[in-house]
């Protein structure tokens, strides 16, 4: 093959590539942007600040800043400075999500603060331009949260994995898993936990779930979830504390060992 020809084909292959960056690209910002325009169709309040698409050529990364999300119904809301969602090119629902900075989380009953060195997401999403949850990972080191109501939460090393069970089409259902690795509970928090001070001052609970990306670690407690729709699930703690643990949808965790009445 001539130069000329080798040179053609180069011509070829990057015009084509570059066609196809601008076409990924434009449909992410465009998916973004129908999806924060169907939200506050909705009544919510959905905005940003600056939308940026970038990456050329092997990535597609889409990164937004003052982000502000508030669903009137419930009352739950999430801000923060920043929210990255990087994929390559050739994978486009295979998803990096990064949150730098300090996020605020809040319900009608409290406000939660959540900053990490490192908190960032892997996760699979839906080709069928509604980008449903399947599964994720999420991982953080040196996460702190905290909490208008006083309490605080410091985590070394965080993970959280959930899947969407294969019996069942619906995306609101999935498995449940988390990790918490030397984590430090505030005294009050501590005390609505644990009330009859099983744990000791620095723990490593986690719980776990009947799946291939459950990670199971030496703990105080290990809790299986059940699994059950968003935004509440049950779990059973097997040893040493009996009872069970109970996430409801006004964000409170309320433990429940046998024989004591409910901590509210």
């Amino acid at each position: 093959m001539s130069f000329k020809a080798i040179f053609v084909v180069l011509i070829v292959a990057v015009v084509g590539w570059s066609a196809y960056w601008w076409v990924n690209a434009g449909m992410r910002r465009d998916a973004v942007e129908t999806w924060f325009a169907e939200r506050q169709a909705d009544g919510w309040v959905a905005e940003y600040g600056d939308l940026r698409v970038t990456g050329y050529p092997n990535r597609v990364d889409t990164i937004l800043t003052d982000v502000a999300l508030a669903d009137p119904d419930s009352g739950w809301s999430w801000q923060g400075p920043r929210f990255e969602m990087l994929t390559l090119s050739y994978q486009p629902f295979e998803i990096i999500a990064v949150w730098p900075g300090q996020h605020m989380i809040a319900s009608p009953y409290q406000r939660v603060s959540v900053e990490g060195e490192v908190l960032r997401a892997s996760l699979a999403v839906s080709a069928n331009g509604q980008f449903e949850l399947d599964r994720a990972r999420i991982e953080g080191r040196d996460v702190t949260i905290g909490s208008t109501a006083g309490w605080t939460v410091e985590v070394p090393e965080l993970a959280v994995a959930t899947q969407q069970p294969e019996d069942t089409p619906d995306p609101t259902r999935h498995r449940f898993g988390l990790t918490l690795t030397d984590a430090t509970l505030s005294g009050d928090l501590r005390r609505q936990l644990d009330p009859r001070n099983l744990l000791p001052a620095t723990s490593r609970p986690c719980m776990s779930m009947p799946s291939p990306h459950s990670r199971h670690r030496s703990a105080c407690a290990r809790w299986s979830v059940i699994p059950r729709r968003w935004p509440r699930w049950t779990s059973r703690i097997s040893a040493p504390c009996g009872g069970s643990l109970t996430c409801g949808p006004k964000g409170m965790w309320w433990p429940m060992p046998a024989g004591l009445p409910r901590v509210a």
